[in-house]
Parts: C-alpha cells; structure tokens; sequence
C-alpha cells in the first residue's frame, strides 16, 4: 500500500481537463517557434505575408501566389466543416439514422499541398513556360555582361532544360498521342486496292 501510495498520489487518479498543448513545455516550445519565424521574416529568408495587400494567399517559404480555387477552398474550411458537424450531430446523435461508426467523408478541399490538377493541354501554360524561359535567358545574360572576363559561347553550351523544347511540356518529356502522328504521315492508299506488281 506504501508503495502504491507513494508512486501513484491522489491528484494523478483526476482526470486532466486542460489541453495537451496548455503545458508550460508547450507553451515555451511555441515561443521559440514564434520567435524563429519572426527572425526568418525580419532577415527576408521568408515571405511576410502580411506586407502583401489584396485576397491572394502567399506561401511563407517560396512567396508563391496561390490558385484562386485553394484560396476559396481555405476560406470556406470553417462553414464546410461546421456544416459536417452538424450533420454528423443530426444523423448519428439527435435522429440515429447513422451508427456512430460510420466514416465521416473527406472535405477534399485543396491546400498548399494538395492542389488541383493542372490540364496540360492548356495554351496558357506553355505560354507562361515559355515566358518564363524567356525570363531566366534574361537575367542570366545580364549577369554575364557584368562579368567581362566569361565566356558567352560556354555560357549558351547549357541548358535550361532536360529536354529541347519542342519535347519539353511544362519541364516533363511530352508524351504525344496517335493523333498527332496522322497529320505527318503520307497518304495512305485504299485497302481495297493493291497496286499491280
């Protein structure tokens, strides 16, 4: 009984109500988080995103401006998830028509992480790849002609790229369909026809 009482106390045997991250541990732990993004933004290593004016949402670490449908995803997360609440309360609480057990589908909502496909057979795209080839040329033959001592044919010997870009789709080898193929090929002759030999 000793032991028992001395390794397991009275307060242990109450069931905590605070929240596991309310610890002091936690709480400080938070802090040097916090305060390690506050240097990373004060030293321009991460986007502030809170300089940035307009309804466009921007990543921290790369500054990128994000898809108008994750930004409308993100800001309807709150209404979306009270309205699967409260179904989940209605059908499995208040009416029972549901077992508790039953899997709660996913929101699918897109995020920085998770963003919707991309159709790769838009022009847009390949305009904005291009104009982006076009860009990095720039910029790195301006840094060039800074330099008076390099050398502009071993500087244009590289590529900016895997592949050329007539087989380049968006970084990626382009795959090609059948149909791209008819337009290059002869015209064939009629099956029912051979010709004499």
């Amino acid at each position: 009984m000793r032991l028992e009482g001395a390794c397991f106390s009275a307060s242990s045997n109450k069931e905590s109500l605070e929240h596991p991250e309310s610890s002091a541990a936690e709480q400080k732990k938070f802090l040097n988080h916090l305060k390690a993004l506050c240097d990373l933004v004060k030293d321009d290593k991460v986007v502030n995103p809170f300089k940035e004016m307009g309804p466009d949402f921007i990543t921290l670490d790369t500054g990128e401006v994000m898809d108008h449908e994750i930004s409308n995803c993100l800001r309807e997360a709150p209404n979306i998830g009270k309205a699967m609440f409260m179904e989940f309360v209605r059908d499995r609480i208040e009416k029972a028509t549901k077992p508790l057990s039953d899997v709660i589908p996913r929101a699918n909502l897109f995020t920085f992480t998770n963003r919707p496909p991309v159709d790769l057979k838009k022009g847009a795209n390949k305009l904005g790849s291009a104009k982006a080839n076009t860009a990095l040329v720039t910029k790195l033959f301006l840094s060039l002609q800074a330099r008076p001592d390099s050398d502009i044919d071993e500087f244009f010997k590289h590529e900016n790229q895997r592949e050329p870009p007539s087989l380049s789709d968006q970084g990626k080898l382009r795959s090609g369909t059948k149909s791209n193929i008819l337009g290059c090929l002869p015209g064939m002759p009629d099956p029912g026809h051979c010709p004499a030999a």
